[in-house]
């Protein structure tokens, strides 16, 4: 009897909203000057279109390599870097990426052209 009767013993509480439906006044907006979600957004979209195109894969490793094509360019976008051109540089030099990964990422890869010449 007590557990058929728990939650029916009083009546749920409603509080109505307010006359006028949502006003931005009636919560309190502390410091939402530098709030910006538009890297993320963008993020999204990215891998939306992505996921979108991913099923036109023929294979999985077809797909493996979309993978790690947007991984380059995207992160390459990120750091500011023109994603063509990185990409081009990475095909023109395999062996030195296969040897220094870490000298070839967005950030350092111009470096990385130097000393190779």
């Amino acid at each position: 009897m007590a557990a058929r009767s728990w939650g029916f013993d009083s009546p749920p509480r409603h509080h109505p909203p307010p006359r006028g439906g949502f006003s931005p006044g009636s919560y309190p907006q502390e410091n939402t000057e530098g709030l910006d979600n538009t890297i993320t957004e963008r993020a999204l979209k990215r891998a939306i279109l992505h996921r979108k195109n991913a099923l036109f894969f023929k294979s999985e490793i077809g797909a493996h390599v979309g993978d790690v094509f947007m991984s380059l360019i995207h992160t390459a976008e990120l750091s500011g870097v023109n994603p063509f051109d990185y990409v081009t540089e990475l095909l023109h030099h395999p062996r030195e990426v296969s040897d220094d990964a870490e000298g070839w990422m967005p950030w350092n890869y111009r470096g990385a052209i130097e000393r190779t010449a």
